[in-house]
């Protein structure tokens, strides 16, 4: 019920955003001041546009026009500016997800606003896009704007590192991306990479022996007919990784033929960033070249994806 009450909110709030610009109302008006403060005013829809979802696109589109920030921000123009930015994302749901993807990658491109305020907008893009908990997380937002920042040549190296690492770490666990090599180490202590396995496809479960949910999805692998089936036949290898902190792995994989539990050697997954581990567990299907066919984040998901992909 939360959850749908917030959504409710939501689309009120894009609804009535909607509403004002058909409004010559302005969330701000440009005075001598425009240069030391955040200033911002909605864009001024054509009359020519009278449907509701091409105003909507317009305003979108043109969402950021007529703001105005100044060198340098003071927290009430970050407070301002993330105002602004909720309002943005709460209009996403009224067009098409290329409109989106366009104007989120004009927004911090290079030259379209001070350095300063572009770094502060993907700090908001960081909050609302990829923390999980964010009522508006999304990868394929996140992935626009980072695809735009890092192409940027005038934003502070560390930045650059951050968001190229947040870049590779997203586009490492996409459909159709090549899984990235690791080490690691398994329970009888031999060393290997995931490279160096050679299956039809490999299921590669990453998790946490102290989360629920990775403990529930193990043992519907351990105990399902089709997973035994599948491994017996020699169709599909498991290899499960403890991302976590604690030493011992799960027992994932007693008695299994073409299961390897294991251990991030030396933490190399999590210090350098090669997976998305925001959500565990993290559940790869990968083919024999090691393609990512399927990412799969419930056990139905599993089930349809092994059903559809192996039998």
């Amino acid at each position: 019920m939360q959850s749908m009450d917030k959504g409710l909110l939501r689309g009120l709030r894009a609804a009535v955003l909607l509403f004002c610009s058909f409004l010559p109302f302005m969330a701000g008006t440009r005075t001598a001041r425009a240069q030391e403060s955040f200033v911002f005013s909605f864009p001024s829809i054509p009359d020519t546009l009278t449907a509701v979802d091409a105003r909507a696109a317009y305003l979108v589109s043109h969402y950021w026009d007529r703001a105005s920030f100044p060198s340098a921000l003071s927290s009430a123009d970050n407070d301002s500016i993330e105002q602004a930015w909720v309002n943005y994302c709460d209009l996403f749901g009224l067009v098409d997800g290329a409109v989106v993807e366009h104007s989120l990658s004009t927004v911090v491109s290079e030259g379209h606003f001070p350095v300063s305020a572009r770094i502060f907008l993907m700090s908001l893009a960081e909050k609302y896009f990829f923390d999980s908990d964010s009522p508006y997380c999304s990868d394929a937002a996140y992935l626009c704007v980072l695809k735009a920042c890092t192409a940027c040549t005038d934003i502070d190296k560390l930045y650059q590192e951050r968001y190229a690492s947040h870049l590779r770490m997203l586009m490492g666990c996409r459909e159709g991306s090549v899984a990235a090599d690791f080490r690691f180490r398994a329970d009888n202590s031999i060393s290997s990479t995931l490279y160096q396995l050679s299956s039809p496809h490999t299921l590669l479960l990453l998790y946490n022996p102290d989360c629920d949910y990775c403990r529930s999805m193990m043992n519907w692998v351990e105990t399902n007919p089709q997973v035994a089936s599948l491994c017996s036949d020699g169709k599909l290898l498991i290899l499960s990784v403890n991302v976590g902190e604690s030493a011992h792995a799960s027992t994932g994989g007693d008695g299994h033929r073409n299961w390897i539990d294991a251990h991030d050697s030396d933490a190399n997954i999590l210090k350098s960033n090669l997976y998305d581990l925001r959500t565990l567990p993290l559940c790869l299907l990968l083919d024999a070249d090691k393609k990512i066919v399927g990412k799969m984040a419930t056990v139905s998901e599993l089930e349809q994806k092994l059903r559809a992909v192996l039998e």
